[in-house]
């Protein structure tokens, strides 16, 4: 999924908004990750490979939890084959990968807010 497809509906008729500001070039990246109005259940963003699956902290929210922000080294995010893997509460409280944002390279040093903003 590109980041253009972020603020629409996604496939499962979820919503996420994204919000850049501040850069330092070649300094950490910090994502944040927020529950919008209403969004209770268990969310969560992790940086993730193809060849490595899950890779350090996730930002997660839930209940009242409701903003969590992570900061990503450089080093992390340089390898091209780096996604952003959006995770949501399923059936009987699995936490399951449901949408990955290409390309996180691109976002190095940013400052990035994602907020879910509907849960269906």
């Amino acid at each position: 999924m590109g980041a253009a497809k972020l603020g629409g509906l996604l496939p499962d008729n979820d919503r996420i908004s994204v919000a850049f500001s501040g850069h330092t070039p070649n300094g950490n990246t910090q994502l944040t990750l927020n529950a919008g109005p209403g969004i209770t259940w268990w969310k969560g963003l992790r940086l993730w490979s193809p060849t490595q699956g899950d890779l350090l902290a996730e930002a997660w929210t839930e209940n009242t939890h409701t903003s969590m922000t992570i900061s990503i080294p450089p080093s992390e995010l340089e390898p091209s084959n780096r996604f952003l893997l959006f995770k949501k509460a399923k059936a009987f409280g699995a936490h399951t990968g449901m949408y990955w944002l290409g390309r996180v390279d691109r976002m190095l040093g940013s400052n990035v807010t994602f907020t879910w903003l509907q849960d269906s």
